[in-house]
């Protein structure tokens, strides 16, 4: 398994709290999902510490504005955002002393794999959720959506706070259920928005990666995506490089992995056909290359039922 990548911020000049959260809420290390609420926090960034978790991290605004620091990126949020951070990246909110509502979702998608939703939807939560820490690059720290009225999700997320807390017989099962209807909610809003992207976005490379992602499939080199984006081939590996923090090819062997997974568990597609769907030509490179990510060959993590620990 390939690390995540380390944040461009030098972490021993950063002030961290380390949060190990599978030891701290049962359900999450039960089938992967927890919820808390913060319903009036206030902090002032300068005098916070940053903090990592070892899940995948999501806040939530229902009321106020605020910051989120990640590492030497700044964003800024307001009522509606839904922020997902990647897994043990340094982030921070600031509200600047002034008090918001907000709730943080704690997701495991490494060890306990998402419910499954239907082929319009899943590719959308793909953009914004990834399935394994491996995927993680500079670009993708923090990834966010807009929710034009944050009710609906404070609501859900509410009953999926009561009902954890509650941890009344078959609760497990409630609140996967409840995190299906989370992420459908969530798939639908990207639908209609897609995915806000650093606050420091290149048009050209956001072009070079979005052009990979519509590519993953075909046969594609980096003079392909240089013409693409109208930019020579050195300037183009350079560049990208730098914003991502992952060569392009790199970055585009994650994709297909990625929708690969996506597939295993959301079809019944046979393997070799979601191989060549994700540009693999050859199924025993496919199979090697699913391994080193995930950590068992790609019939066994199909396997899985929702809910399941991979480990």
């Amino acid at each position: 398994m390939r690390p995540a990548p380390a944040d461009a911020t030098d972490l021993r000049r950063l002030r961290l709290n380390r949060h190990k959260l599978r030891e701290k809420w049962p359900t999450l290390a039960a089938i992967g999902v927890a919820v808390q609420r913060f319903p009036t926090f206030a902090a002032i960034g300068a005098s916070s510490p940053f903090n990592t978790h070892d899940v995948l991290y999501a806040s939530f605004l229902v009321r106020g504005r605020c910051h989120h620091d990640i590492g030497d990126q700044r964003f800024a949020e307001q009522a509606g955002s839904l922020a997902v951070v990647q897994w043990d990246v340094p982030h921070r909110i600031d509200t600047d002393g002034k008090a918001v509502s907000l709730w943080n979702i704690y997701l495991d998608p490494a060890r306990h794999a998402l419910p499954g939703l239907p082929a319009d939807l899943r590719g959308a939560l793909a953009r914004l959720i990834p399935v394994h820490p491996g995927f993680a690059n500079r670009r993708n720290r923090l990834l966010a959506c807009s929710l034009a009225d944050p009710r609906q999700l404070d609501a859900l997320l509410l009953r999926m706070w009561d009902e954890q807390q509650a941890a009344h017989p078959g609760h497990h099962a409630m609140l996967e259920a409840m995190l299906r209807e989370l992420l459908v909610l969530v798939a639908r809003q990207l639908l209609a928005t897609g995915v806000r992207g650093p606050a420091d976005a290149e048009p050209e490379m956001e072009r070079a990666s979005a052009w990979l992602a519509e590519h993953l499939a075909d046969e594609v080199g980096v003079d392909d995506l240089a013409q693409a984006v109208g930019l020579s081939r050195f300037h183009c590996s350079r560049r990208f490089l730098a914003y991502v923090g992952r060569t392009p090819m790199a970055y585009l062997m994650d994709l297909r992995l990625q929708e690969a997974a996506l597939r295993l568990r959301g079809g019944d597609e046979p393997v070799v056909e979601v191989a060549v769907a994700c540009g693999f030509k050859d199924l025993g490179h496919f199979g090697r290359r699913f391994k080193a990510m995930f950590g068992m060959p790609p019939a066994r993590y199909r396997a899985q039922p929702a809910g399941s620990d991979g480990t």
